[in-house]
């Protein structure tokens, strides 16, 4: 039987999980760090997508959450 969320999750506490969260409204953003952190899961914020490329270098994140409808640029 496959894993579930909660069994995924669960997992991760033990490893080392990244996530780099892009999206221009600060309440979203805030809201999903305090999400992540309860699981131990260390969260990079940017609210800027025209510094998407550079974050995402520097912090190399095993996953991307990426607003589609931003001003500059979409996630898409």
């Amino acid at each position: 039987m496959a894993y579930g969320v909660t069994q995924l999750l669960q997992r991760s506490r033990s490893l080392s999980v990244s996530v780099l969260a892009v999206d221009d409204h600060p309440v979203f953003l805030a809201g999903l760090r305090s999400m992540l952190e309860r699981w131990g899961i260390q969260m990079t914020e940017l609210n800027d997508p025209l510094r998407f490329w550079k974050v995402l270098r520097r912090t190399a994140p095993d996953l991307l959450i990426l607003d589609v409808d931003m001003p500059q640029l979409g996630g898409i």
